[in-house]
């Protein structure tokens, strides 16, 4: 944890971390970008200003996606100045409360969340509509249901590595899990289902749960700590970031993780088999987070693809932050979607699952694919 005074004191509220702020590109108001939102802290933390409602939208406004901090000469730690005045300013709001009840409970029973989820959503998809909130088609099993050691076929490999499936792979698009399964099989790679993961525990912290976040951190220290493999691998870089800094910042020890752009580029076997013409969206996380630009752009010509520009840009969904600030996420999908109307891309490709949910609202979802499901159908035509 860092200390949150020392941390304000060095903002020199000079405006550099402005320039590619999301919100504030649509905004363009001063509460809607990093600057704003740290004076706004300041005042709260001082004592300046009470906590307020208004005050709690501001600060859950951002999308923690990180575009603001190599912005800053200063250095300041915009991401975990924002994560610690999220919980300061909790008790404050009550808009939240719901949503951090739905999200707390669901997490701490997964498995019972999701089968009962499965039950009811027949009953509940028309209320859903209504108020304008997403329908999350949960699948009829599990990727961890589907086993936890996954070996070549030929019985023989080169080494190990450990999926760390996170709750979208693992509930909602198992599929990604098994087409990562596949890919690593085929290059000779034995994969392990660690069987005592839980919830990375980003939307926890991301909803100012800081408390509820580090008993996840310790968890799954305590199950990975021990799992010998040659990488640990997520196909979610939210998960990635969680484990590697969020876990540092929290616990003070952090999980050496990679997602699988990071982890496939530097491989071989991969043919140029492909021929389609693709956008590819860069996730938030992958591409301030992980500072990844290049390996997905790369991987994706070496299978063949003609990666045409649309430029960067979150699609929206930012964890909760769709269902919060709906109509700022609606703008940014439009935006996303718009730019892939416009590049006369036939298919979209993204590394990241939430990703892939929030983009496929807005373009068919039969042209968007994960970067995965793109590498398997390369490796395994």
């Amino acid at each position: 944890m860092i200390d949150l005074q020392k941390e304000l004191n060095r903002c020199i509220l000079c405006g550099s971390c402005k320039a590619f702020c999301p919100t504030h590109l649509l905004k363009h108001t001063e509460p809607f970008g990093p600057r704003g939102r740290m004076r706004l802290i300041q005042a709260i933390h001082a004592g300046e200003l009470p906590p307020s409602q208004a005050a709690a939208d501001r600060v859950f406004s951002c999308l923690l996606c990180g575009a603001c901090l190599k912005q800053c000469s200063a250095g300041v730690d915009i991401m975990e100045a924002l994560y610690q005045a999220r919980g300061l300013l909790r008790a404050a709001d009550s808009k939240g409360r719901t949503l951090r009840w739905t999200i707390k409970a669901a997490l701490k029973r997964p498995d019972l969340s999701s089968r009962l989820y499965r039950l009811i959503r027949p009953v509940v998809r028309p209320l859903l509509h209504r108020m304008g909130l997403p329908d999350t088609p949960l699948q009829g099993y599990t990727l961890r249901e589907t086993g936890t050691v996954f070996s070549p076929p030929d019985g023989i490999s080169k080494g190990r590595v450990v999926l760390f499936t996170g709750c979208s792979v693992n509930y909602i698009h198992p599929h990604l899990g098994e087409s990562l399964i596949r890919v690593m099989n085929a290059l000779g790679y034995e994969v392990v289902l660690p069987k005592r993961e839980v919830c990375c525990g980003a939307p926890l912290r991301g909803l100012g749960l800081i408390d509820e976040a580090r008993g996840f951190a310790y968890r799954n220290l305590e199950a990975l700590r021990g799992l010998k493999a040659d990488a640990l691998i997520s196909l979610c870089p939210t998960c990635v970031v969680t484990l590697k800094e969020g876990y540092r910042r929290m616990t003070g020890e952090g999980i050496d993780a990679v997602d699988a752009v990071g982890f496939l580029s530097g491989r071989t076997g991969l043919g140029a088999v492909l021929d389609a013409k693709a956008a590819y969206h860069d996730p938030c996380h992958a591409l301030y987070g992980l500072d990844q630009y290049d390996e997905p752009r790369d991987l994706l010509k070496r299978v063949g693809l003609d990666v045409v520009d649309i430029g960067t840009g979150c699609c929206g969904l930012a964890g909760t932050f769709s269902l919060r600030f709906k109509a700022l996420s609606e703008e940014m999908l439009r935006e996303r979607a718009g730019g892939f109307g416009d590049s006369g891309a036939e298919i979209m490709v993204t590394s990241c699952p939430g990703c892939l949910f929030q983009l496929s609202k807005a373009v068919p979802p039969e042209k968007v694919f994960h970067l995965i499901e793109v590498v398997e159908e390369a490796l395994l035509r």
